[in-house]
């Protein structure tokens, strides 16, 4: 996945199927995300989370920043701001997951972004979309292969 300035974005889309991509798709959202054109609103979500009271979680979470897990309050909190200028590292989280024994994937939200990611980067596991009340059986599914 790419992020930039709308020209750029899109030349690199007319590159990206020049050279064999077999799927070039814009996204509909508001901004440059996860690129140096948001250092702006990083630096300010930093000041923003200086003030916020974090606990350590408790179970360790895996950042978009790092592709790793962490327990500590102080690094979810740079990890936080920093993923706003930042490429998320969504292809690493997941084989991380998957290599550590995860086998089935929920995506919370409207749409199903990550679950198609999911299923283009994981053999042999289980996802669903839950997106509201009439996907809650799908999820539920999920928990029935265990």
């Amino acid at each position: 996945m790419i992020s930039g300035e709308a020209d750029a974005v899109d030349a690199a889309s007319v590159l990206a199927k020049e050279r064999g991509a077999k799927k070039v798709m814009r996204l509909n959202v508001s901004g440059a995300f996860h690129s140096r054109l948001m250092a702006k609103a990083a630096a300010a979500m930093e000041g923003v989370l200086a003030d916020a009271a974090l606990k350590a979680p408790s179970v360790p979470i895996i950042t978009n920043v790092t592709a790793d897990y962490t327990g500590d309050a102080e690094e979810i909190r740079r990890n936080l701001s920093a993923q706003i200028d930042h490429p998320v590292r969504w292809e690493e989280t997941l084989l991380k997951l998957s290599a550590d024994g995860f086998d089935r994937f929920v995506e919370v939200g409207s749409g199903s972004v990550l679950s198609g990611l999911v299923k283009r980067t994981l053999q042999d596991v289980s996802y669903a979309s839950f997106g509201n009340p009439a996907d809650l059986e799908k999820v539920l599914k999920l928990g029935e292969t265990a």
